[in-house]
Formats: C-alpha cells, structure tokens, sequence
C-alpha cells in the first residue's frame, strides 16, 4: 500500500491488462481504480449497472483480475 492506498503494480513491460490478469488476488475497487486511473466511484458503478464484471460478497465488491482483463481485452481500440 502507497499512503494508506491500496495499489496495483503495473509492470511496464507486460502493460496493465497482463498486469491485471497475472495478478494473484481478487481487486478491490481502489486497486482496480488506480490500475486504469479512473475513480473508485466509476468502477463501482460500472460494476453496479453490469458494465463492468464484478463479484459481490456480502457488502463488498470484488474483481476477478482474469475477467477483468478479458473484459479490457475486448474493449481495446
């Protein structure tokens, strides 16, 4: 954690959606934010409204980085 934050290491030479999908954990909606510099509060709602994939245990929302980073993976221009 960088000041309090949690983050997500992006390796340079692998870029961020490798990055993401070798990641060893489920992401939090802070982590997966500061990976694709965006807001939590966007990623929460994109999680909310289905755009993006999301997993919901209990009160907390989590990030599976595989599905993640298929789901960038399309999305790539």
């Amino acid at each position: 954690m960088i000041g309090g934050k949690k983050s997500l290491k992006i390796d340079p030479q692998l870029g961020v959606i490798a990055s993401i999908a070798i990641h060893p954990h489920m992401l939090s909606a802070e982590e997966l934010a500061s990976a694709l510099s965006m807001s939590p509060k966007t990623i929460y709602s994109q999680a909310k409204n289905g755009t993006l994939p999301a997993i919901r245990i209990g009160q907390c929302v989590r990030f599976d980085p595989k599905h993640v980073a298929e789901w960038l993976s399309k999305r790539v221009a």
